[in-house]
């Protein structure tokens, strides 16, 4: 029972934050892969986010208290997300609402 539960979480939190509309999501997709084209879709996921590299970087210091080494705008499914790494941390942060999705602690090895 405790691993279904494990399992659903992740539904549960993507779920609970603002997503993409279907033709935004779409039009970041296509099947031609010239420099141009990437450029204008890196260009568009820009225009979608809501919440600037600023606002990003002040959640992780609310969030953890260290400061991000790395960010990085991307979108996984209908949700435009960034990815964000600190020195101990990582996170997953909503670009259009700001919700933190995911931390974890990073275990250097």
């Amino acid at each position: 029972m405790k691993s279904f539960i494990f399992l659903v979480i992740p539904f549960i939190v993507f779920a609970s934050g603002e997503a993409m509309r279907p033709l935004d999501h779409l039009s970041l997709h296509g099947s031609n892969h010239r420099p141009s084209i990437k450029m204008k879709k890196k260009m568009q996921v820009y225009r979608l986010r809501k919440v600037k590299e600023e606002q990003a970087e002040h959640i992780v210091k609310k969030s953890t208290g260290e400061p991000s080494t790395s960010l990085k705008l991307t979108h996984k499914g209908k949700y435009l997300i960034y990815k964000v790494t600190t020195k101990s941390h990582y996170l997953v942060i909503n670009a259009l609402d700001g919700t933190v999705i995911k931390q974890e602690s990073r275990e250097d090895k």
